[in-house]
């Protein structure tokens, strides 16, 4: 049954639209996402925080949250909301420089409201799994844990 079953499987953007947009908009998110972790890491950024590179990013997992709603959902009202808010969030990332604590909540919020769409469908463990590893996730990154928090954060959200 095992490798049998992979090879069998039609290729990704032969699963439908759904799938297909999902791993699109991931793929889209990437090089933002490397771009601002490898200025981070080589710390050529003069603010951590405050730059193009990190409101990029973020804005991209916002993007990220928008599309995955809009997978994951079928609810069309449920989607357009999750889209309104999370595009609320990218106009305060790009106009209204908030905070780090409202960045980490509009992110979790961005997140946890996709994640709503597979528990409405009746994706319950996968849903609390996914809850378990983002709170200590968030938890890491919160805590600092001496410069890794961040890291480990990635980790426990798979990447």
């Amino acid at each position: 049954v095992g490798v049998g079953c992979w090879l069998l499987q039609p290729p990704w953007f032969a699963r439908g639209p759904r799938t297909a947009a999902s791993i699109a908009i991931v793929l889209v998110h990437l090089p933002f996402s490397v771009w601002y972790h490898v200025c981070l890491s080589r710390r050529a950024l003069e603010h951590a925080i405050e730059n193009w590179p990190r409101r990029l990013d973020q804005s991209f997992v916002h993007l990220n949250c928008m599309v995955l709603s809009w997978s994951l959902s079928k609810s069309a009202a449920y989607s357009w909301g999750c889209t309104l808010m999370n595009t609320y969030f990218v106009f305060r990332l790009c106009f209204r420089r908030p905070g780090a604590l409202e960045r980490m909540v509009n992110i979790g919020a961005g997140v946890f409201l996709y994640g709503m769409a597979g528990l409405a469908r009746g994706d319950v463990e996968e849903f609390v799994k996914a809850v378990c590893w983002f709170v200590v996730g968030a938890g890491a990154m919160i805590c600092r844990l001496g410069g890794w928090g961040h890291s480990i954060m990635h980790m426990c959200l798979g990447g």
